[in-house]
């Protein structure tokens, strides 16, 4: 066997069977704003199909070409704001619906052009929260401070019969934090 024979090899590869972390393995937790009907998040967890973080950290790097040389240094390490997306299932009873718009008036009502106060609208956190193969929390992203900030209700007619059921839903968050609820072992 040659020199990579030693270093590439089935027991090596196969990490004493460790699990790679799934994508479809997630639960969203809100803690809603206080002056806007949520219907829950038993509900919301169910009807979520689709979750995406917008989450951008890649760093900044600078570098300054000194006579034949140049030296490169990050400048910034991520960006910490952003905006995530939510595709959630509605059906007949249109409480997502209901939700989504409810939200959009607190932020500014469309007859009186007023809305809530800050404190009444913002959510102040919702989690992320991700699991191995036996439900066991691997990973949590906290976005804190999030505001709804744009969905469509599906509302146009057709003639022919379609099923409306999916709503994307972007929610703006001033801040996120990684938990990472199991660490590596380190030798």
């Amino acid at each position: 066997m040659g020199r990579l024979g030693s270093v590439i090899n089935y027991a090596k590869i196969n990490e004493a069977n460790k699990e790679f972390r799934r994508s479809d393995y997630w639960l969203l937790d809100i803690e809603p704003p206080v002056g806007v009907y949520f219907p829950g998040n038993d509900l919301v967890q169910i009807r979520t199909s689709a979750f995406t973080t917008g989450i951008s950290d890649n760093p900044t790097i600078m570098d300054k070409q000194i006579r034949t040389f140049t030296v490169i240094q990050a400048g910034k390490p991520e960006n910490i704001s952003g905006s995530m997306s939510l595709t959630i299932t509605d059906r007949i009873d249109q409480t997502i619906a209901y939700w989504i718009d409810q939200w959009k008036l607190a932020c500014g009502d469309r007859d009186s052009l007023s809305g809530l106060p800050l404190d009444q609208y913002i959510s102040r956190v919702i989690t992320a929260t991700y699991y191995n193969i036996n439900e066991v929390a691997v990973r949590q992203i906290k976005f804190l401070n999030c505001v709804i900030e744009n969905s469509d209700l599906p509302e146009d007619g057709s003639n022919t019969p379609e099923i409306e059921d999916d709503i994307s839903l972007q929610i703006r968050y001033a801040h996120f934090q990684r938990v990472f609820d199991n660490l590596p072992l380190v030798k």
